[in-house]
């Protein structure tokens, strides 16, 4: 590289190599403006979309409410309701679970006490 560096200089050619470095970075400089932009407006909607959804889901509760559909007690037990079904599938999963260890065997040595 430094033989590189000394055949541009004495070519003169440092404007000439300059302006197509220059180009170049240019060119990935404005496509990646152009990204940075895309993707900050796909990640403030991915991110609004999460807000858009309570801001649903609790206007239509309280649409429920003031229609009498649900009950004002019925609406604190949807998240108890989740986490209910979510710990006894946690239970199934424990009970269904198979021992690497046969806990029944009796091979292997036992302990005698003297």
């Amino acid at each position: 590289t430094i033989q590189n560096i000394r055949t541009v200089f004495q070519l003169t050619k440092e404007t000439h190599f300059y302006d197509q470095y220059s180009q170049i970075i240019d060119t990935i400089h404005r496509s990646s403006i152009k990204r940075a932009h895309i993707l900050g407006i796909l990640f403030s909607l991915a991110n609004a979309a999460i807000y858009f959804a309570i801001a649903a889901f609790l206007s239509y509760g309280t649409i429920l409410f003031e229609n009498g559909t649900v009950s004002f007690e019925n609406g604190f037990i949807f998240p108890d309701y989740g986490k209910a079904i979510e710990a006894a599938e946690n239970i199934f999963e424990l009970l269904n679970r198979k021992p690497t260890i046969d806990n029944e065997s009796k091979d292997g040595l036992e302990i005698v006490c003297q």
